[in-house]
């Protein structure tokens, strides 16, 4: 391409990301961080990605080719490097993961969270994600000191959007052998540290399965082994849908049913929970949480970040997924991600109780998607999507655009549209001393109002067939 044509392909990417901005008022310029500064979130990403290969004519981008995409002028470059190869293998510029930023994925990678020879430190991996800050939160009021174990992010920001103050940064890297520490961090934490809390993994659904055996299954074995060797106690995080696809009552000291699974992240997890309790075989103290769907706080529904169901809902209340395979008898375990953080850090204080033990952490009702359709048909402007039976739905006769949703969000999720489980909670509930939050109808209506306010759900931005259709005829959207 000519210098001409470079400058003509920038100025009309810079048009297409300013039209699809969530923030209209902050100018594309090519510095400009498209999460940060524009106010991306990973679903508006996914939108522009589309966008991109839609207006430009371009294969179709894999995820893991979108590493390292972070600001206007990277987005220039991908498109830049796509038309000049013309290959969908090689038009995405490989940028170290360490960047660790998949566009449309925000964050699916990211790296989560004395004197006196007392050891009371406990070690957070994935201590900047949703949950482990506010594990580190709850740890720190209960006047632990952390060591937070960050890989890329150095701030630790609670769900309420408020910098955390708490806890000593740690460099680090979970895929590697003892978490990468400096010998000099090794051998300070290894006299210090007197329980290792381990919530750092990818819960992408549509990770590269390199993806999930270095972050998810060798980051928990690097934690295992990294306990042993310092002697100390391992909490470990996983998901209460290690279950996979069975159904039923689901009860907090089983593991393996020989279920099958929705989707390589809930495998993941599964063999992850399984190289821990193998290890207390010989001499690891462990216990593990099992969160369910994380969700906002309770009482208020705030949520830092809107992933993973939040992507789903939108898509569903603003008509652009009309249509889903799934029964309306299947059932959601939300976990307000306060009360997650709440068994986590008890796990911790009360490590006696806790010790080979396994607690879900998720809320007592169990919604089904009916409950989901009812509470979204109470709200005038939301659209309502139809779930149908999986033996008579096909993608193909979704509308070009819905379908181009379904492919790359909807069918990650529709796993959890047709299992009715519930999940036993006797073991939180004994470690809390209360019960499990309720988590029924009502909560989902305080999570729909928060997204409400907070400007996520509401007056839709502008679709992906509105900005194409003004790029064609070169009109200014905004």
């Amino acid at each position: 391409m000519t210098a001409v044509a470079d400058a003509a392909v920038a100025e009309r990417v810079r048009g297409l990301v300013h039209a699809m901005a969530p923030d209209p008022y902050v100018r594309a310029t090519d510095d400009q961080r498209l999460i940060e500064d524009l106010g991306f979130e990973s679903l508006r990403l996914m939108e522009l990605t589309v966008v991109l290969e839609r207006a430009f004519d371009l294969p179709r981008h894999r995820p893991e080719r979108l590493v390292g995409v972070r600001r206007v002028g990277d987005v220039i470059a991908l498109v830049t490097a796509g038309l000049a190869a013309g290959s969908a293998e090689e038009h995405a510029p490989r940028v170290s993961k360490d960047s660790s930023r998949l566009l449309g994925h925000v964050g699916a990678e990211r790296q989560h969270d004395d004197g006196m020879g007392r050891r009371d430190t406990v070690l957070v991996t994935g201590a900047s994600g949703l949950v482990g800050a506010e594990v580190v939160a709850r740890l720190a009021a209960a006047s632990y000191p952390v060591a937070a174990v960050l890989h890329n992010n150095a701030r630790i920001v609670r769900n309420d959007g408020t910098a955390l103050g708490a806890g000593s940064p740690v460099a680090g890297d979970i895929r590697m052998p003892g978490f990468g520490l400096s010998p000099r961090d090794s051998a300070d934490l290894s006299e210090r540290v007197g329980t290792i809390v381990h919530c750092a993994a990818t819960t992408a659904f549509d990770a590269d399965p390199l993806d999930y055996h270095q972050l998810n299954v060798r980051g928990t074995a690097n934690a295992v082994a990294l306990a042993k060797a310092w002697d100390v106690q391992l909490v470990y995080v996983s998901t209460a849908y290690v279950c996979g696809r069975r159904g039923g009552v689901i009860t907090e000291d089983e593991l393996d049913a020989g279920q099958s699974f929705g989707n390589r992240y809930e495998e993941s997890k599964f063999h992850a929970e399984h190289l821990v309790r193998a290890a207390g075989g010989h001499g690891l103290r462990w216990s593990i949480v099992r969160p369910g769907i994380v969700t906002g706080a309770r009482g208020s529904g705030v949520i830092r970040e809107y992933k993973n169901l939040y992507t789903v809902v939108k898509l569903m209340v603003e008509g652009k997924l009309r249509s889903l395979p799934g029964r309306y008898d299947a059932t959601l375990a939300l976990a307000p991600v306060d009360y997650v953080a709440e068994v986590i850090a008890a796990a911790v204080l009360d490590f006696d109780s806790a010790h080979q033990r396994t607690f879900h952490a998720v809320g007592r009702d169990a919604l089904s998607l009916r409950e989901v359709s009812d509470v979204l048909a109470e709200y005038p402007s939301f659209e309502v999507a139809t779930f149908v039976p999986e033996a008579t739905f096909d993608e193909n006769d979704l509308a070009g655009v819905e379908r181009e949703y379904y492919r790359r969000i909807g069918s990650l999720y529709t796993s959890y549209f047709d299992r009715r489980v519930a999940f036993d909670t006797a073991n939180a509930e004994v470690l809390l001393g209360k019960p499990a939050p309720s988590t029924g109808k009502e909560y989902l209506r305080v999570l729909l109002d928060y997204c409400l306010e907070s400007g996520y759900l509401g007056v839709p931005l502008p679709s992906i067939e509105e900005v194409l259709a003004h790029n064609d005829s070169g009109g200014a959207l905004r």
